[in-house]
């Protein structure tokens, strides 16, 4: 039996082993000057082949979804090497990316001057998802749309209650959020520590399931609407048979 592996039932992770996996994982990116989007892509996501694919198919059904104007101000949650302000930086007219890897933001720095950013408002602060009120890019600032990408699974619930009760209080009036994560197809699964041979490390996530999702929604859910929200299975792994991709856009009211 796999005690890393736990089917249906609630098990913390550790958060600062998951936080010190990305800062590895970023620092090899870093090191790894030259390389095109889908290798930074892939250095985050493991499967550096659909890389590209996944990020093209996504933004297409997505952005229009969002319906970004240049008078618009982003929080980017979980902004990990900068992909979506790599999209929406030259559409908004603020943009904020947070992320707990410092490694993650220094990427994200040298891209932003390598973009051609710097003098435009935009920012990215090391800071993690339970503090992000006091990066002093977010706190006294309201949003018109939040992104929050693939960084649920590494939170346990308490910090993803707290997260969504932030998130209900920054998003302006008629905005905005985008939700997409991996989520359990059948029952909650978590892996507290599970050694990967592909990865050379040990990896921890919570996969929920979209109804343990939609339930932990609800205090958003009492001041959005939900616009669409769906399971996207087509790049599922054959050889990960339990998990698939999920997401949700919402609008306050």
């Amino acid at each position: 039996m796999d005690n890393h592996r736990i089917y249906g039932k609630k098990k913390e992770i550790d958060t600062d082993a998951v936080k010190a996996f990305y800062e590895e994982r970023a620092r090899l990116l870093n090191q790894s000057s030259g390389k095109g989007k889908s290798f930074r892509y892939a250095t985050i996501s493991l499967t550096e082949e659909i890389a590209e694919r996944k990020d093209e198919l996504e933004k297409k059904t997505i952005l229009p979804l969002l319906c970004i104007r240049e008078t618009d101000s982003i929080l980017d949650i979980g902004c990990g090497v900068g992909r979506w302000a790599e999209s929406v930086v030259p559409i908004c007219r603020r943009y904020v990316g947070i992320d707990y890897s410092e490694e993650m933001i220094k990427s994200c720095k040298t891209l932003s001057r390598e973009q051609g950013w710097d003098g435009k408002d935009v920012f990215f602060d090391s800071v993690s998802v339970q503090d992000m009120n006091s990066s002093g890019f977010v706190k006294g600032y309201s949003f018109d749309i939040i992104l929050f990408i693939a960084t649920s699974i590494y939170l346990n619930d308490k910090d993803l209650v707290q997260a969504y009760e932030e998130i209900k209080g920054l998003l302006a009036k008629g905005g905005r959020l985008y939700i997409r994560e991996s989520v359990a197809l059948e029952k909650r699964l978590t892996l507290d520590g599970v050694w990967s041979t592909a990865l050379s490390a040990n990896y921890s996530a919570v996969y929920r399931t979209r109804e343990e999702y939609l339930e932990l929604l609800r205090p958003i859910l009492s001041v959005c609407d939900i616009i669409e929200e769906r399971i996207v299975s087509v790049f599922d792994d054959d050889s990960k048979p339990e998990t698939s991709r999920w997401y949700v856009v919402l609008r306050k009211r």
